[in-house]
C-alpha cells in the first residue's frame, strides 16, 4: 500500500483539529445569543489564540499575535510579549516592541529606552517602534524616560533625529498625554529646527496647550515658508477661541490669498470651528476649488454655518460640483433628502464611470438613510473599498441576510491584495459585531498548520482589537511603522 502523501496527512490533521474544537463552536453559537458581549466565549477563545501564537514558528504570526494580545491589556502576558520584543527576526521584534506600548505595563520603559539608539545614531525600524511605544506608555510609568529622550534629541542633529522624533511625537499624540509639554515647547521654540515635518508634529502635540500661544512658537509658525507648518499652526490656533478672535482679519486674508490650497482650507476650518459667519461667503468660492481639501472644507463650512438653507442650495447644484465636494456633501447627507438627489445617489453608486470614492460615498449615504440598495452593489463596494469605507459599510448594514453575504464574500475573496484585503474585510465585520465573524476568525486560527490562513486571521484579530490610531498620530507616523499599525 502506498504511504500517505504529506498533503493527505496535513488534511487529516486539519480535520482532527476542527473536530477537537467543533464543540467549542457549537457551544459558542448557542451562548452568544444571551451572554453579554464582553463575556462571549468567542472573544475569550480569540484572546487565548493570540496568547497561543506568541510562540509560533512564523515570525509574522508572532508579531501580529503580540499586538493582538497587548490589546487585551492582560499584564500576565508581559513575559511572552517581551520575548517577542527581543526576537532575532526584525519583523517580529518590531511588532513586539510596539505591543509593549499598547500593553502599558509598568517597568517596560527601561527596556524600550535601551532599544533606542544614542541621540544622532542610526534608527532602524525596531528603534522607531521602541520610540513610538515608549511615548505611548502611560505617563505614570513612561513620562520620565520620554522627557529624557526628547531632551537628548534637542542636543543632537535634527536631521539624524528626524524619524525618532516623529515616532516619539506620534506615540504621544496617539496616547493623548500632556506630560511632555515642557520638552516639546523647547523643541518648538528652537529656531534651528527647520525640519517641517518635525516642527508640524511638535505644534500638533502642543495644539491644546496655552503654551503654544507663547512668544516664539505660534506666530512664527503662521508665517513659516512650509505649508505643512502653516497648516499645523492654523489647526492648533483653532483650539484657542480668544486667539482666533484676535486674528480674524488675518485668517480671512489667508483664506483669500494664500498660495497653498491646503493652507486656505486650514484657515477656513479655523474660522468655521469658531463659527465666524462671514466665512460662508468664503466657503462658496472654496467649494469650486480643484483641490480636494479646499473644496471639501467649503462644503463643511457651508453646512455647519449655513444650516438647512445651505443644505438645500448645495443639493440643487450637486451635479455641478467637483468630485471632492460631492463626496464631502454625501458624507454629511441625512434624511430627509430630495427625491431628485436620492436618484442621483443611486445612479452614482452604480456608475462604473464615477471614481471609486464617490461611488462608495453615494452608497453609504443611501444605506445610512435606509434606502434599498442591491446586495451585489454593497458586496462589490465592500470588497474593493479602502479600510475606512469597509468599516462604514459593515456598521450600517441592515439585516442578517446581507451581513451573512458580506461574511461569505470575505471568506472566499481572492482579489487584489489577496490575504491583506481579506484580513481588513474580516476585521471590519468583527468590529461591527457581524454574526459569525468572530467564530470564523477563531476557526481559521484553529488550523495552525495553515500558516497563511492563520496569519490572515491573526491580522484581522489584531486590526479589530487594537485601538485605531488617532488622526494626529497618523499624520506624524514614520513611514516605516505604517505597515504595522495601519490596516
Amino acid at each position: 500500500m502506498n504511504q500517505p502523501t504529506s498533503r493527505t496527512v496535513q488534511g487529516a490533521r486539519r480535520l482532527r483539529e476542527l473536530a477537537r474544537r467543533s464543540c467549542w463552536f457549537a457551544v459558542t453559537a448557542f451562548l452568544c445569543a444571551w451572554i453579554p458581549a464582553q463575556e462571549r466565549p468567542a472573544d475569550a477563545l480569540l484572546t487565548g489564540d493570540a496568547e497561543r501564537f506568541l510562540a509560533h514558528a512564523d515570525p509574522r504570526l508572532r508579531g501580529e499575535a503580540a499586538l493582538a494580545a497587548a490589546a487585551s491589556g492582560a499584564q500576565r502576558l508581559l513575559p511572552a510579549i517581551l520575548r517577542v520584543a527581543a526576537d532575532e527576526e526584525p519583523r517580529a521584534k518590531t511588532m513586539g516592541l510596539l505591543a509593549l506600548g499598547y500593553l502599558g505595563a509598568p517597568g517596560t520603559e527601561s527596556f524600550l529606552l535601551a532599544a533606542l539608539p544614542k541621540p544622532g545614531g542610526r534608527a532602524d525600524e525596531s528603534a522607531l517602534a521602541a520610540a513610538f511605544a515608549l511615548a505611548r506608555l502611560p505617563a505614570s510609568s513612561g513620562s520620565a524616560c520620554l522627557n529624557q529622550r526628547l531632551s537628548a534629541a534637542t542636543e543632537a542633529s535634527y536631521k539624524r533625529e528626524h524619524d525618532i522624533l516623529l515616532a516619539l511625537l506620534s506615540g504621544l499624540l496617539d496616547r493623548g498625554g500632556n506630560d511632555a509639554e515642557a520638552s516639546i515647547e523647547r523643541l518648538a521654540r528652537d529656531t534651528s529646527l527647520r525640519d517641517p515635518h518635525v516642527r508640524a508634529a511638535a505644534l500638533t502635540a502642543l495644539a491644546r496647550s496655552p503654551k503654544i500661544l507663547g512668544q516664539g512658537i505660534l506666530d512664527p509658525a503662521l508665517r513659516a515658508s512650509s505649508p505643512l507648518v502653516r497648516c499645523a499652526a492654523l489647526s492648533a490656533l483653532s483650539n484657542h477661541p480668544e486667539a482666533v478672535r484676535a486674528r480674524l482679519s488675518d485668517l480671512v486674508e489667508t483664506v483669500r490669498i494664500d498660495a497653498d490650497p491646503q493652507v486656505r482650507a486650514a484657515a477656513l476650518e479655523c474660522l468655521t470651528a469658531n463659527r465666524h459667519l462671514p466665512a460662508l461667503e468664503l466657503a462658496s468660492r472654496a467649494m469650486r476649488s480643484t483641490d480636494p481639501d479646499e473644496a471639501g472644507q467649503g462644503i463643511v463650512t457651508a453646512l455647519r454655518l449655513g444650516g438647512d438653507p445651505s443644505r438645500r442650495a448645495i443639493a440643487r447644484q450637486f451635479s455641478g460640483l467637483g468630485s471632492a465636494a460631492q463626496r464631502r456633501y454625501l458624507e454629511n447627507l441625512s434624511s430627509p433628502a430630495p427625491e431628485e438627489l436620492l436618484a442621483t445617489c443611486h445612479a452614482a453608486a452604480t456608475d462604473p464611470r464615477r471614481d471609486e470614492p464617490t461611488r462608495h460615498a453615494a452608497l453609504l449615504a443611501l444605506m445610512r438613510m435606509g434606502q434599498t440598495v442591491s446586495s451585489e452593489v454593497v458586496i462589490r463596494a465592500f470588497t474593493e473599498a479602502a479600510w475606512p469605507t469597509q468599516c462604514a459599510i459593515a456598521s450600517v448594514v441592515h439585516g442578517d441576510a446581507l451581513a451573512h453575504e458580506l461574511l461569505a464574500a470575505t471568506t472566499t475573496h481572492a482579489g487584489r491584495s489577496g490575504s491583506e484585503r481579506r484580513a481588513t474585510m474580516l476585521a471590519a465585520l468583527m468590529l461591527a459585531a457581524t454574526p459569525g465573524a468572530n467564530l470564523y476568525c477563531a476557526r481559521e486560527l484553529a488550523l495552525e498548520e495553515d500558516a497563511h490562513a492563520a496569519s490572515t486571521a491573526m491580522r484581522a484579530l489584531r486590526i479589530s482589537r487594537l485601538p485605531p490610531l488617532r488622526d494626529e498620530a497618523r499624520r506624524c507616523l514614520p513611514a516605516a511603522l505604517r505597515a504595522h499599525l495601519e490596516p
